[in-house]
């Protein structure tokens, strides 16, 4: 069976054996957390509840052969693996090649128990408070490596297609120019509250961000809100790195204001020579 989680920081609700429900939600943020543990118990479900504080999308399986088939249909993003010490020795030699794991994580009161899986696993803890805040970490660790390579993608692929010029490519930039142009209104700025609220709708926390967003945003607060770890980041980045033009038309009101805050900070840049610092 295959547990969905779509809940993130502060879960609407605890889950129970009998919410046990698949769902093929589309996932529209840069992680993927798999939880693989073959037992169905009280504390599995807590484990579960406790990767929810952590990432929006979480994917629990029981069967080694699901998981497996869901984890390399995954293209699009990182995959962080997280089971226990127990499942361990069945599963590794059929996940440690996977390129898309970024992150092997095991909870087990016996760690030295494992040794021989150090080189490829990224941490075994013994206490899930633990783990969860070395979880934590390393997802900021891919964020931020992601942004940095979506970049670089990004200059590589205008090179390499000035040769090309391909009608794809062509076609893109077209529908990136025309997105700056589009109306901005209250009306594009609803779309793209409404779609974060139907993707968030079992996420408390990330619900208040949206409320706060709505109530208190200004255009030229783009850069800060772009550089908070909220819905705005992970969404609009996954769309921009992945070039997801459906997303990037839905985001479109916030993606002009970046849009025009970059070109600011580019002109005072080039002007006066002022660095300036976008990490999150």
């Amino acid at each position: 069976d295959m547990i969905s989680i779509k809940s993130s920081t502060v879960p609407l609700k605890k889950l129970s054996e009998s919410e046990n429900t698949s769902t093929h939600e589309e996932n529209k943020e840069n992680i993927t957390v798999v939880y693989f543990d073959t037992k169905k118990n009280g504390k599995t479900i807590d484990r579960a509840n406790m990767l929810q504080e952590v990432n929006h999308y979480v994917l629990k399986y029981d069967n080694i052969d699901e998981c497996l088939s869901r984890i390399q249909s995954i293209k699009k993003e990182k995959i962080i693996f997280v089971t226990t010490g127990k499942n361990l020795t069945n599963v590794f030699s059929r996940i440690e090649n996977i390129r898309q794991i970024d992150g092997i994580f095991i909870f087990s009161t016996k760690t030295n128990k494992y040794d021989q899986f150090n080189e490829k696993i990224t941490g075994i803890f013994s206490n899930d408070d633990d783990m969860i805040s070395a979880i934590r970490k390393h997802m900021k660790l891919i964020q931020d490596q992601l942004l940095s390579f979506s970049f670089y993608r990004s200059h590589q692929r205008y090179v390499r297609n000035l040769t090309d010029t391909s009608a794809e490519f062509i076609w893109f930039h077209i529908f990136k120019d025309t997105i700056i142009r589009l109306p901005h209104d209250e009306h594009a700025k609803k779309e793209m509250l409404d779609a974060s609220r139907h993707y968030y709708r079992n996420n408390i926390q990330e619900l208040k961000n949206i409320n706060e967003f709505e109530q208190n945003y200004r255009s030229e607060e783009a850069i800060k809100w772009y550089t908070k770890n909220s819905f705005v980041y992970r969404l609009i980045n996954k769309a921009l790195r992945t070039e997801d033009v459906e997303q990037m038309y839905t985001f479109r009101y916030f993606i002009q204001d970046l849009y025009s805050a970059l070109t600011l900070k580019h002109k005072i840049f080039k002007e006066y020579g002022e660095s300036v610092t976008l990490y999150r």
